[in-house]
């Protein structure tokens, strides 16, 4: 918890001490939160005696470091609060997600999503869509009509339309395991390993992991009844045998 008072002196000194141990012209406030001595919420620090992160780093003569300036997806914001809900193992409160792990504060939600509840809607929503959407590669070709298909005189332009729509996988049949997937998994097994029990939420350090039952390489489908949640001590040595 946050607690310890600090002059702005102080924190002038002890972010440009972080750069330089870093090597970076730019401190995010993650990396101070992370590597600082002094005890205080980096994040409401730089706000409310600066004005901003970016005043901050203008007064301790820093850059503003290219990974604050990153524009986050739709998709970042929900893979983050997913992160910051598995480490809970619940629904985080607002302050929480300014905390470790979270990568994105909860302004950013706020100024994304218009408050903290509809961010946390929208995570729900995205949580309730087995898919975020097929990429623009990956789109089937559903409002091309088969006679409109037949039009395209070249022939190599028409081979690659027939091969994309043929290219379409079925989710069960992909390895890699959705965000709505994980979170389903995670939510069923309550945010603890099925092995060994724990949870981040209890055990310091512990890192939990959805992986396949049955081996994907061994003819395992990414489902629901498939997956299951284990903690990295115990993922680890599993490789792709099959289940005990």
């Amino acid at each position: 918890m946050y607690r310890q008072k600090a002059t702005n002196e102080q924190l002038i000194a002890e972010v440009q001490k972080i750069a330089n141990q870093l090597g970076k012209e730019g401190v995010t406030w993650e990396e101070f939160r992370r590597y600082s001595t002094i005890k205080i919420d980096p994040q409401s620090a730089g706000r409310l005696r600066f004005g901003s992160w970016a005043n901050f780093m203008k007064a301790s003569g820093l850059r503003l470091s290219e990974d604050y300036r990153r524009r986050y997806s739709n998709e970042d914001y929900f893979e983050n609060l997913l992160k910051v809900w598995t480490h809970h193992g619940r629904q985080p409160f607002r302050r929480e997600v300014d905390e470790y792990p979270s990568t994105i504060s909860a302004g950013a939600y706020e100024k994304r999503f218009g408050s903290w509840r509809k961010a946390l809607e929208a995570f729900v929503a995205r949580m309730n869509n087995d898919e975020a959407g097929p990429s623009d590669e990956a789109k089937p070709l559903e409002n091309v009509l088969p006679e409109k298909i037949a039009e395209i005189k070249t022939p190599k332009i028409a081979s690659k339309i027939e091969k994309s729509e043929k290219k379409i996988i079925k989710p069960e049949d992909r390895r890699g395991i959705n965000l709505s997937l994980r979170y389903k998994v995670l939510s069923r097994d309550n945010f603890k390993c099925v092995r060994c029990g724990r949870s981040p939420a209890t055990c310091l350090g512990i890192v939990l992991h959805v992986d396949h039952k049955e081996p994907f390489s061994k003819t395992g489908k990414t489902t629901l009844e498939n997956l299951e949640t284990k903690c990295s001590d115990c993922n680890i040595g599993k490789g792709n045998r099959h289940v005990e």
